[in-house]
């Protein structure tokens, strides 16, 4: 990849198409392994430091493992979507979904949240932030974002 500065960062892949290792400028090497199904399952840093992942059966993480041996777990619906991931500290943060798969709210470890208000349509039309303010939104024909009101009062408005 050869960027603006002119420097180049190369990446090497395996015959299945899988990023095997990314090589900076500096020639310093991040590599990575892969699951049977092609889910990242290591990242080796250049300095040599291990996180893992391991996965569902659909190649989800589940479980990540720092360099430090701390430990993240995510659980998930039977959508795959997460319903709580626990950090190496044992902080659970809880998403709750609609039957649609949309977010309706995430507790934080501390049971503070917040929530999103979708409408008929699955357009998102509030989202209501930790600490109670409200950010609405409001849509015209063809379901087309038309204004975004902050939790101050503050308005944008958006044409098309």
């Amino acid at each position: 990849v050869l960027n603006v500065d002119g420097t180049v960062h190369r990446q090497e892949w395996d015959a299945d198409g899988n990023l095997t290792a990314v090589i900076d400028p500096a020639g310093n090497r991040t590599e990575y392994t892969h699951h049977a199904c092609g889910a990242i399952a290591s990242v080796t840093e250049p300095t040599g430091a291990v996180t893992t992942i391991d996965v569902d059966a659909a190649g989800l993480p589940v479980r990540v493992t720092d360099p430090h041996g701390g430990v993240t777990t995510i659980e998930r619906d039977h959508f795959g979507r997460p319903t709580a991931v626990t950090d190496p500290l044992g902080a659970t943060v809880r998403y709750i979904w609609s039957g649609e798969g949309k977010l309706l709210r995430r507790i934080d470890p501390d049971d503070i949240g917040e929530s999103w208000v979708w409408d008929g349509e699955l357009n998102l039309i509030a989202h209501v932030d930790r600490n109670g303010g409200i950010t609405r939104y409001t849509y015209g024909a063809f379901d087309l974002l038309t204004a975004r009101t902050e939790p101050d009062g503050a308005m944008t408005h958006y044409t098309f």
